[in-house]
């Protein structure tokens, strides 16, 4: 078929097979489900060619197959399809990875009781764990308060860990932010203006005004370990006041 003949039959954005490299009969290549974007037209060498959608370069006419559009969704379902990559799962908790190790030889009359079974039992656990480590951090706290200035402070945190209003994993690095407001135990209250880190040990500090009498006076640096101790507990205002 020549150019002029293409162009008659074959208006611009035609659904197309087109094969830049060889042809399927005549070996591996590629093939390109796509649309004409010109008009048929002699090359330099005078061969009929027209340009496809994604491809730079012209193709032969003899490399090009135009097909019906169903014919032409399929194909590009299909190449959709193998070019989407695979969703990968997320990685398993290390409780997920001992209940997949455990639940087959917990004794049951099927698998559902069995795996519901063992996550029973890691909750029990669980609970057994964060009990021990409740009674360390408080014997901890305890001993602290006898030997630490601020020990009436370090008391009342270790009455309120042992009463469960406050548990040590809640002791985040993050409690201060630029900004807000913070009442510390003894009823004075500190404005948080920075956050940073120690240029030597890391350790992160917040930077604000004390104030004593309802008046911001002095400047103040606020370190975790001295939050743990005497801001615990005391969450910062929603409204960022």
């Amino acid at each position: 078929m020549n150019a002029e003949q293409w162009n008659a039959r074959y208006p611009v954005g035609t659904l197309v097979f087109a094969y830049p490299g060889v042809r399927p009969e005549d070996g591996a290549g590629i093939r390109l489900v796509t649309r004409t974007r010109t008009e048929a037209q002699l090359s330099a060498s005078g061969d009929p060619v027209v340009w496809v959608e994604g491809e730079g370069a012209y193709i032969s006419l003899t490399h090009v197959n135009p097909v019906a559009e169903d014919v032409w969704e399929e194909a590009r379902k299909t190449e959709t399809a193998a070019q989407t990559p695979e969703p990968t799962s997320s990685p398993k908790t290390a409780r997920e990875k001992v209940a997949g190790l455990l639940w087959w030889s917990v004794p049951s009359g099927t698998d559902e009781e069995a795996k519901a079974r063992t996550n029973q039992l890691l909750d029990e656990l669980t609970a057994e764990v964060r009990t021990e480590r409740d009674t360390q951090f408080v014997a901890w706290l305890l001993k602290r308060s006898r030997e630490d200035e601020h020990g009436d402070v370090i008391a009342r945190l270790a009455s309120k860990v042992q009463r469960g209003a406050v548990r040590p994993n809640n002791l985040r690095t993050d409690f201060f932010q630029p900004g807000h407001g913070y009442t510390h135990l003894d009823g004075h209250d500190f404005l948080c203006v920075a956050v940073i880190n120690h240029p030597v040990t890391g350790e992160q500090l917040a930077m604000g005004w004390r104030s004593e009498h309802d008046e911001w006076h002095r400047p103040t640096v606020v370190g975790i370990n001295q939050w743990r101790h005497e801001y615990d507990g005391v969450e910062p205002p929603k409204d960022g006041a």
